[in-house]
């Protein structure tokens, strides 16, 4: 296994997307939950099914640069990748591959983070923007789900401290031009 997982988490079913993570003990504001390894994938090759059958389990770390499940065996994916998004999560990042709790987490609850903190659509990128349908099912719900969420500045200030670097220097790209 590339991912660790902290061990006050386990696989669970869900209604909406099948599986998720959830916390099995009590889990503290700031605790790492997941910190995830894998292959990393150029852009232009992101799409690629055959060279990556679980593309839509990949996040961006650098411009042009992904990281996703590093192959899938039997069908199942490392557990890492198998966090969900809300538009009102209980996770964010910190750094470019590890997720942190944003406040305590009781046992049997999901653990989720908003794509925004780690997807981005930037001039150049080679591939185009693709809205998702979103199912959180939240009251901040955005029912719509896109690679410019992170320029919102309501999502900027809620989730300040929990973009990944890479997200984090666009925003501060966008905010010194502004």
């Amino acid at each position: 296994m590339l991912s660790w997982m902290n061990p006050k988490i386990r696989v669970g079913e869900t209604a909406a997307t099948g599986r998720g993570l959830y916390a099995q003990a009590l889990i503290r504001s700031g605790e790492i939950v997941v910190v995830a390894g894998g292959r990393i994938i150029e852009n232009s090759r992101i799409d690629d099914a055959a060279t990556l059958p679980y593309s839509e389990h990949c996040f961006q770390i650098e411009k042009g640069f992904f990281i996703g499940p590093a192959e899938a065996q039997s069908s199942e994916l490392e557990a890492a990748f198998l966090m969900n998004h809300s538009c009102n999560p209980n996770c964010g990042v910190k750094g470019q591959i590890s997720f942190v709790s944003m406040r305590e987490i009781r046992p049997g609850e999901q653990l989720t983070f908003d794509y925004a903190m780690t997807d981005a659509i930037y001039p150049g990128a080679g591939f185009e923007e693709a809205n998702i349908d979103c199912r959180c099912g939240s009251a901040r719900c955005r029912k719509t789900i896109t690679h410019t969420d992170w320029q919102c500045e309501e999502l900027r200030k809620r989730y300040k401290g929990y973009f990944s670097l890479y997200i984090q220097d666009l925003i501060d790209e966008l905010e010194a031009g502004s």
